[in-house]
């Protein structure tokens, strides 16, 4: 027996000195370069990627396995362009651990990280090939949801790094699917000891940079993080994170968030406590432009349960104030308790407001109270919003109130008995003020894709009622509507003195804005009427025949309203419906028994068939609005029967004429301001009236006075003679027919029919609409005079042209009494000739006074 352990212990002597000499000499003669070809073959090999180690590796075996170096890259798959490159890496691993398939790193030194992550347009990953195949999952948390943390990390190596520290790294982050792409550079980051769900300290600081998004900033942070990718949970305890600098849409003076964050993305829970952040800066675009901001949202906790269908909110207020376009701001929100869960629901009332000051200003109050229900169905006993919004001197008061319920798996919401009131304050309304209480129900379902209200109201003592039913079946929606109003008085709601008054009919020229009409005499009150200036030498009363009279220098030199007209919210929706208004009041037209089919797609909007009850006749036509075509307008209608002279004065604010008939218009116009709408306007329009009058100019009383100015023997011209609103001249019948293009109207056809004259146009028939002004020349023939006319018997027959000219506030007259003066003088010659044969004393008598009527034709004309 002796022998024998004296034999077993000889022997194992001899093996452990040969173990130990063979280490020795595989110390002494082991180069890891040798493998570097090996292993840069089977990267290659395996994923058809280049490996380059460009400096030497530096191997030590005890007391750890340690490895170091320098220049290494490895390319993107199948390419040269590098992934990723390393310019110098250290590590050391504990050896006897790996027995045991634990991975302990006692310390990692990686500097001049460089990685470029790219997501192609398939989604896909650009290292997703050196991640192997992921894992497949059953049901929301996976497969293995709940497995212990022991089953789950079972055959997965555990790992101890007893500190990592990279330094100067870069990542490129590429979206080519979105087109987005930063830059994470200037990448530093520390850590504690690191190990599987265990928590260890981590710092980092970082610059991002990137144009799509737009990103400029400076990133720092701190935290002790806890990461178990097995069980898939992640959390966050005493984070501090700071960012200053270009965000997308913000200019972070100060963007810090503190808190701590645990996400189990198995269940898909988030759990926030004592979260705090602030925010200083400015933001792009704010209420219509830039805006300066200081903000902050804290809470108490904040929990989601996505898997167990719960939510808690614990004291979150946000804060907010700042100056924007409007004015200083201030936003409130408190949520002191909310509690949901699939059994029940509670919480404490939820307020929120928001002010705006400055003379369009605002104050908002919006309040949930009476939360009940669960997580499957949500209801509040009362939510109210009420507030006031301030628009220069007026002021609307708002408020409304419902119950609602909530139904998160449709993302439905509905306000089942929706009550409240509109008040208008405004010293240009009738008593200061207008009320319009309303009552109604509203409703939207985000799973099906439709909304609907419904809203009935009392305005000025009529009914108001108003339907719309909303369906998204592609990226736009449909809606269907209709409106209904027993009396509507839109100049009560925008009285005189308002923009949207002062923007009226006559800014553009004189259009009449309910029928698209070119109405002559427009644009008296877009500016007050200056008097004319009086006639200088070489001024309006020296130009020649067919000359327009300039305009006044108020006139000429007047700014031209026109502000810009934005219909794009007409480009993508979809709609149809009706409106039914028994009375509307528009900028003082009044319309009755108003109806109209409206139909939106495509960006162009038709109104058709539209009508209407106008001043004793009825209105027929359409009227379309394309968008998308620089606002395009087109209209085609009708007025038969109706009273011209009411009319012209409610648009046009002044009534040139009078007279009942018929007006037919097919106009287009297009353009994105107003004052290209009125310069683009072209199409035709036809006037045909009975029994009225064209006020400021007597023809009759003015050829009397002609007569007299001839026959008189008066020297020099005759003075332009401005419109005089006592003076009119009456008709049995007017037809004009006029062409429109450009915004310049010419009178192609101009038939006027009174006792004593007849009117037809003549060169120029000009009306201008750009420059507010007429041209015009008017033919007018002495017709058969009644008695009462019959000293103008002499002028039966004879043609005298009538100038009328200037702007439209200060229309200027003159008759071509040159023109009059030489017929009329060939008919007092014939006059003599005849009288020769006559009896000899009554002849003598004759060429005696015909001779005198010569006498004084000839020095009128002449002036001598």
């Amino acid at each position: 027996m002796k022998t024998w352990i004296k034999r077993i212990s000889i022997a194992l002597a001899v093996v452990i000195g040969l173990a130990v000499a063979g280490l020795a000499v595989f110390l002494l003669t082991f180069d890891p370069n040798a493998y570097k070809d090996r292993l840069e073959s089977w990267v290659q090999q395996r994923y058809h990627r280049t490996l380059t180690i460009e400096g030497d590796i530096e191997a030590t075996l005890f007391p750890s396995l340690g490895l170091t170096l320098q220049g290494v890259s490895l390319s993107e798959p199948g390419g040269t362009e590098t992934f990723a490159s390393v310019e110098n890496a250290r590590m050391a691993v504990a050896i006897w651990p790996l027995l045991s398939r634990n991975v302990v790193i006692d310390h990692a030194t990686f500097s001049g990280v460089k990685a470029r992550v790219v997501r192609d347009k398939q989604g896909r990953l650009n290292f997703q090939d050196l991640m192997g195949k992921a894992k497949t999952s059953d049901g929301p948390g996976g497969a293995d949801a709940g497995a212990s943390g022991d089953e789950s990390r079972a055959g997965t190596p555990y790992i101890d790094i007893a500190g990592l520290d990279i330094k100067d790294g870069e990542v490129l982050l590429q979206d080519d699917a979105t087109g987005r792409a930063l830059t994470i550079s200037q990448l530093s980051a520390r850590t504690g000891r690191v190990r599987v769900a265990e928590p260890f300290e981590l710092s980092v600081s970082a610059h991002i940079e990137g144009s799509a998004p737009q990103f400029n900033a400076d990133l720092s942070g701190q935290g002790e993080l806890t990461m178990d990718p097995d069980a898939r949970r992640y959390a966050a305890r005493k984070l501090d994170v700071k960012i200053a600098g270009q965000l997308p849409g913000v200019q972070a003076k100060n963007l810090a968030v503190r808190g701590d964050i645990a996400f189990d993305e198995g269940r898909g829970a988030l759990d926030v406590t004592g979260l705090m952040a602030v925010f200083q800066g400015e933001l792009a675009r704010l209420a219509g432009g830039p805006a300066s901001m200081d903000a902050s949202v804290a809470a108490q906790r904040l929990q989601l349960d996505r898997a167990g269908g719960a939510m808690r909110v614990d004291k979150l207020a946000v804060r907010a104030k700042g100056a924007a376009r409007p004015g200083p701001f201030e936003l409130a929100v408190d949520a002191p308790s909310l509690d949901l869960s699939p059994k029940s629901a509670a919480g404490v009332a939820m307020t929120a407001r928001l002010r705006v000051a400055g003379n369009d200003g605002m104050d908002l109050r919006l309040g949930i109270d009476g939360v009940g229900g669960n997580t499957g169905g949500l209801s509040a006993a009362q939510a109210t919003i009420a507030g006031e919004i301030k628009q220069g001197a007026r002021t609307w008061t708002l408020s409304a109130a419902s119950p609602i319920t909530f139904v998160p798996a449709r993302r439905a919401i509905a306000a089942t008995a929706l009550a409240g009131e509109v008040a208008i304050a405004d010293p240009g309304l009738p008593g200061g003020a207008l009320k319009i209480p309303y009552t109604g129900a509203a409703q939207a379902d985000g799973v099906a894709n439709t909304a609907n209200l419904r809203l009935e109201g009392q305005l000025e003592g009529g009914k108001l009622a108003l339907s719309a039913d909303v369906a998204r079946t592609s990226a736009q929606p449909a809606i269907r509507f209709a409106v209904a109003a027993d009396t509507l008085d839109l100049d009560k709601l925008m009285p005189a003195g308002t923009p949207a008054q002062r923007a009226g009919p006559a800014a553009v020229g004189g259009k009449d804005s309910g029928t698209g009409a070119a109405v002559p005499g427009a644009g008296a009150a877009s500016a007050p009427a200056s008097a004319p200036a009086p006639a200088a030498p070489g001024g309006p009363s020296a130009a020649p025949p067919g000359t327009a009279a300039p305009a006044s220098p108020s006139a000429a030199s007047a700014p031209r309203p026109g502000g810009g007209i934005d219909l794009s919210v007409l480009v993508g929706p979809q709609a149809q419906g009706t409106i039914k208004i028994g009375r509307l009041v528009a900028r003082g037209l009044v319309a009755e028994n108003l109806s109209g089919a409206v139909r939106l797609a495509q960006g162009k909007l038709d109104v058709s068939p539209l009508a209407a009850t106008l001043y004793g006749g009825k209105l027929a036509g359409n009227v379309s609005v394309d968008a998308a075509r620089d606002n395009a307008i087109a209209t085609r209608f009708t007025l038969d029967g109706v009273a011209i002279g009411p009319l012209l004065a409610a648009v046009a604010k002044r009534s040139p004429m009078t007279g009942v008939g018929n007006v037919a218009a097919d106009l287009t116009t297009h353009g994105r301001q107003g004052d290209a709408l009125r310069d683009n306007l072209g199409g035709t329009l036809q006037l045909r009236l009975r029994d009225g009058a064209i006020k400021g100019f007597d023809v009759a009383r003015t050829l009397r006075e002609l007569k007299q100015a001839i026959l008189g023997g008066k020297q020099g011209e005759q003075a332009d003679v401005s419109a005089d609103a006592s003076r009119e001249t009456t008709f049995s019948r007017m037809d004009a027919d006029l062409a429109l293009a450009a915004g310049i109207a010419t009178i192609k056809r101009l038939d006027v029919v009174s006792p004593v004259v007849r009117v037809s146009q003549g060169t120029p028939a000009i009306i201008d609409l750009p420059k507010g002004t007429l041209d015009v020349v008017a033919n007018v023939r002495i017709a058969d005079p009644p008695p009462s006319y019959a000293d103008l018997a002499e002028l039966r027959g004879l043609a005298v042209p009538v100038h009328v000219a200037g702007p439209y506030d200060a229309l200027r007259y003159r008759v071509d009494w040159r023109a009059v003066a030489g017929d009329a003088l060939s008919r007092a010659l014939q006059r003599a000739l005849r009288d020769r044969g006559a009896d000899s004393n009554r002849n003598g008598e004759s060429r005696q006074d015909a001779i005198k009527d010569l006498g004084r034709m000839l020095k009128g004309i002449t002036g001598k």
